[in-house]
């Protein structure tokens, strides 16, 4: 048996992505200060690596993920939004806003892996072994 599709639309021209549920209910705007207050809470934990018990570690490496959860959900939303219209100029500058604040929130907690990488390894394993 054929279908005759002659006259289906198969362009997906009218096709649009709903990208709000990637913003959970806030904006780029909101999404950027979040990542900064959680790198602000991150970053008070600067100089004590070595020190961290291993429920602390946890709880450290818990908010990172969130600060990441948080940087995904707005990068996402803005390169799909620049995906979706590459000749809107506002698409492109919300892309590299996001950008660069990703970008510079990472830099402020580069000093974790470098602390992470000076703890002794036995310590390191009875951290993790916890």
């Amino acid at each position: 048996m054929t279908i005759d599709t002659s006259d289906l639309d198969l362009t997906a021209s009218e096709v649009r992505w709903d990208l709000e549920p990637l913003l959970d209910g806030r904006d780029v705007d909101a999404l950027l200060a979040e990542a900064d207050a959680i790198a602000d809470e991150l970053e008070a934990h600067r100089g004590s690596v070595a020190s961290m018990s291993a429920a602390e570690l946890a709880a450290y490496m818990g908010r990172s993920a969130d600060l990441q959860t948080v940087l995904g959900r707005a990068g996402n939303y803005a390169q799909l939004r620049f995906a979706v219209d590459t000749a809107d100029p506002d698409n492109g500058a919300r892309m590299m806003q996001v950008q660069e604040r990703s970008t510079a929130i990472a830099t402020r907690l580069l000093w974790f892996e470098l602390e992470w990488v000076a703890v002794d390894d036995a310590r390191a394993n009875e951290l993790l072994a916890d």
